[in-house]
């Protein structure tokens, strides 16, 4: 088991890392916690269906014969890829919105704000909890529809083999469910996050990112997938975008 000196020297080496080398440390964090994600999120659903198949084996009286598979030989590992892979420049995307909110929400343009609604002296407390809120509703209502209708779900889409025709039905379809369920995982996490001393930010931030991109690779992994497909929204969006709706 680690101890603290050790725990202390792996962060600093990380810190270090991200200072001498953003980009490729950024992206790695982001390829291993997209692939850790993916393996959570793909358990998960071998879990619902198994508990799924059991429960209708019981309502019609069969007697299900139990078939030992180990659940890591069940990994769709063309998928784990697939999410990993789009993790890696996923992370740098996110770095550029993190780096340019800091600017953005400087203490300068913290009091202007809120000057023009009228606190003028305002406290070290009153500028967190402002800036905070600032950054949680920016996030929510611009950077996520940007970075999820531009980059998530249409990558996602492509990466699953299907059409640029298609992308428009998958954002129209899917953009919607990912904000709200970034609004149930990030906002009481980001008023954590943003909280937090330094040195503790980025272990909480990756813990909690594990969970959200647990989350995304669901989202992902539907991308393209023709099961409960919305055909008049289909249709719609070829009279928007004509072509082959799938591959």
């Amino acid at each position: 088991m680690m101890n603290a000196s050790s725990i202390q020297f792996i962060a600093e080496a990380y810190s270090n890392s991200l200072v001498q080398y953003p980009f490729v440390t950024r992206g790695t964090t982001g390829f291993f916690l997209c692939g850790i994600a993916d393996i959570i999120a793909q358990i998960r659903g071998y879990g619902s269906e198994s508990s799924s198949a059991n429960d209708q084996d019981l309502e019609s009286k069969q007697i299900r014969v139990p078939v030992s598979v180990p659940i890591l030989k069940k990994i769709n590992l063309p998928r784990l890829g697939r999410f990993a892979m789009k993790g890696f420049f996923g992370t740098i995307i996110w770095a550029v919105w993190y780096d340019y909110s800091a600017h953005l929400l400087n203490s300068n343009n913290v009091l202007a704000v809120l000057r023009t609604v009228g606190i003028i002296d305002a406290s070290d407390t009153i500028q967190k909890v402002a800036r905070t809120g600032m950054l949680i509703l920016i996030e929510q209502f611009v950077t996520c529809p940007l970075v999820y209708g531009f980059w998530e779900i249409p990558v996602s889409t492509l990466l699953n083999g299907s059409s640029t025709s298609r992308i428009l039905y998958e954002v129209k379809d899917k953009l919607g469910d990912m904000l709200i369920e970034n609004a149930k995982v990030w906002t009481l996490a980001n008023v954590i996050i943003y909280n937090t001393p330094l040195q503790y930010r980025s272990a909480i931030s990756n813990i909690m990112d594990i969970i959200w991109q647990s989350v995304v690779s669901d989202f992902a992994a539907d991308c393209g997938n023709d099961d409960g497909i919305d055909e008049e929204l289909v249709v719609a969006m070829q009279d928007v975008n004509p072509g082959p709706v799938g591959t």
